[in-house]
């Protein structure tokens, strides 16, 4: 549930040990939703974090009212942490890495269980 914006909060976490690579959000009342589906070997977590009128410094001033979900390779957001815990993405000089990310906007009023590399919200 959405809190107001009078609730002044400013919120991280990651989200890990998945059961699948998908994410989404929805409005309960109307259904109108928003999802994400990504290449879980490159992107194993995912960063949730909230703004609801908070927080008062850089780069909100207590004016941001959000939630976001992104898919991440690594956690925590501190590069060096990431390493000793070993979930830091390694890239090795001349690599490529490909991966797919896919956002889809759908309407639904019964419960997500899956979205799919279509796109398709189940």
């Amino acid at each position: 549930q959405i809190p107001s914006k009078e609730t002044k909060s400013h919120d991280v976490a990651f989200l890990y040990d998945l059961k699948a690579p998908w994410a989404a959000i929805r409005n309960q009342e109307n259904g109108l939703g928003f999802g994400l589906c990504w290449s879980e070997d490159v992107f194993n977590c995912i960063w949730f974090w909230q703004v609801f009128g908070g927080p008062p410094g850089y780069n909100f001033y207590k004016r941001g009212y959000l939630t976001a979900l992104e898919p991440w390779s690594s956690y925590p957001s501190d590069f060096n942490k990431a390493i000793a815990n070993k979930t830091a993405l390694k890239i090795c000089a001349d690599q490529t890495i490909k991966s797919r990310l896919l956002a889809v906007i759908f309407e639904k009023t019964t419960p997500i269980r899956n979205i799919t590399d279509s796109g398709e919200v189940e």
